[in-house]
């Protein structure tokens, strides 16, 4: 079909998108461009997307010539022109631009895709300085051997998707790339990549989707785990031997099937997670949430040493009000009030009895915002059995124990489980029998401090429902300590889901409802159950 015949096409559906691709239209902007599209003087025709891939346009010749464009492409949104062959000498820039019409027209180009077109060696500092506006920019396999630093200095306020992928001799990324804080998608696969910056993650927090497949890359930064709302990363066919522990916080790659792919690097310096590389982005992300969950001390996060807040506190993309409404529409499904957890176990890993174990995340917890902190724990509970007496509240209001519960939950806690696991271990330093006492005496001291918490959240109106485990049943007498030994496990997991979950709920708190009358009763309830609870398993 003609470029005549695209056109009568056009006016007869009155389309917005002009495709007169593959029709081998040489040199620069084709004739028919430039005069009026529309058959009717009535009719006026908007042209939001053109499409003129996989021709023998030459680039100088078509960018100067793109203000002589008809009127119909004064509003034209996307452009693209992948598939051309190059003509742009060593390197592509568009500096060669002195017309202010054409000017003018790239200035309003939301996206542009040049993928395949051979741009020469390098971009330039001036190659998008006539892209004010562009929010998505596809470069890949471009033959491109060297950025320069200031080539995306024009598109960081403005620039979501990049698309670099399969510049294989590229080996960097220019600085600049990191000034772009609304990035959202940015696929980096097949660039020959050994390293990237230290502060990569803490410049790049918008990202949603990276792809850095195929490359060289042997480690991540730390700062990737300031990467909050990450959904997707592909670390597929890198030389990668661990991952660092921050990233943990990422939870969002735990939350869809895509998420995290690690297949085919060596990790060499991490048995556990070699284990877990082939077995989906849930059980990967449920044993670095729990490796990070489970850390005492300080996190690397990049550039300095810092302990971030935990992982369920503005870890997911906190509304994605930007991405229900404009790209990339496949995130807008993902559901706005998950908030992940720590994911539920039912038997240890291969490695030890006590290490994190694998298996399904089980839903948020359901929150009752409104519910009357007077609230019996169950209606068969009689007055001394509920937690929520006056006596509980004579202590300090929550702007002096907010900070300390903090404290609690993200430290002590994690202190006292540390001390637990180490106490477990010293028993396989006596017999059996005596092994298998103290076994039973840590996990009888571990059960009522739990039940602290049950009463608490009971009265908190959170529900608990998913947190029941399923402790396993000894098989035979000679697997006894081995499963005490699970049991164990599977208690200080629920630990876990109780501490985060009750971060999560204080946060709702703090947002939602710090005007409310019972505010104040809330958070003193919270620290002195709390107290409570760390003094019953300060007992082991």
């Amino acid at each position: 079909m003609t470029i005549k015949n695209k056109i009568k096409e056009l006016n007869k559906n009155k389309l917005n998108k002009l495709d007169i691709s593959g029709l081998k239209i040489k040199d620069g902007v084709p004739k028919e461009l430039t005069k009026p599209l529309s058959d009717n003087k009535n009719v006026v025709l908007k042209i939001i997307e053109l499409d003129l891939s996989f021709n023998q346009i030459k680039f100088n010749q078509f960018m100067e010539e793109y203000g002589n464009m008809s009127n119909e492409f004064s509003t034209l949104e996307i452009l693209n022109l992948s598939g051309n062959p190059e003509n742009g000498g060593n390197g592509w820039n568009m500096s060669i631009i002195k017309s202010p019409q054409s000017i003018q027209r790239w200035n309003q180009l939301l996206e542009l895709n040049l993928s395949g077109c051979k741009l020469g060696k390098l971009l330039t500092s001036t190659s998008f300085q006539h892209l004010g506006k562009l929010k998505k920019l596809v470069i890949s396999n471009t033959n491109l051997e060297m950025i320069d630093d200031q080539a995306f200095s024009p598109l960081k306020s403005t620039l979501e998707e990049l698309i670099l992928a399969g510049n294989s001799l590229l080996k960097s990324i220019p600085s600049s790339l990191l000034d772009c804080k609304q990035l959202e998608v940015l696929d980096l696969s097949s660039c020959g990549l050994n390293q990237l910056p230290d502060l990569f993650g803490a410049c790049l927090t918008s990202i949603l989707e990276l792809n850095l497949g195929n490359n060289k890359l042997q480690e991540l930064p730390n700062s990737i785990g300031r990467m909050k709302r990450l959904c997707f990363l592909n670390l597929q066919d890198n030389l990668i031997q661990d991952l660092p522990l921050s990233i943990g916080y990422c939870v969002g790659l735990g939350q869809s099937s895509p998420g995290i792919n690690i297949y085919g690097n060596p990790l060499t310096k991490n048995q556990e997670l070699n284990f877990r590389k082939s077995r989906g982005a849930s059980e990967i992300m449920d044993y670095l949430e729990k490796r990070v969950t489970l850390h005492i001390g300080p996190v690397p996060l990049g550039g300095s040493i810092a302990t971030p807040p935990s992982p369920i506190t503005n870890s997911r993309p906190p509304t994605f009000e930007k991405i229900n409404d404009i790209r990339p529409p496949r995130y807008s499904n993902i559901g706005l009030s998950s908030s992940p957890i720590l994911p539920s176990s039912s038997s240890s890993s291969s490695s030890s009895p006590l290490s994190p174990s694998s298996s399904s995340t089980p839903p948020s917890p359901q929150y009752n915002l409104n519910s009357n902190v007077n609230t019996n724990v169950n209606n068969n509970n009689n007055n001394n059995n509920n937690i929520l007496n006056t006596t509980l509240f004579e202590i300090p209001g929550p702007k002096p124990i907010k900070d300390q519960i903090q404290i609690i939950l993200r430290v002590d806690i994690k202190t006292i489980m540390k001390r637990i696991f180490d106490a477990v271990g010293l028993t396989n330093n006596v017999s059996p029998l005596i092994q298998q006492q103290q076994l039973v005496t840590i996990g009888n001291t571990i059960t009522p401090a739990q039940q602290e918490l049950d009463k608490l959240f009971a009265c908190l109106g959170i529900k608990t429902d998913h947190f029941n485990f399923n402790s396993p049943i000894p098989s035979n007498s000679d697997e006894k300590i081995v499963q005490i030994k699970k049991i164990i496990n599977l208690k200080l997991e629920k630990i876990a889901l109780f501490s985060r979950s009750l971060l999560e709920y204080i946060d709702h708190q703090n947002q939602y409802q710090s005007n409310s009358p019972d505010y104040d009763k809330r958070i003193s309830l919270i620290f002195n159950s709390l107290n409570q609870f760390t003094s019953k398993l300060n007992k082991i």
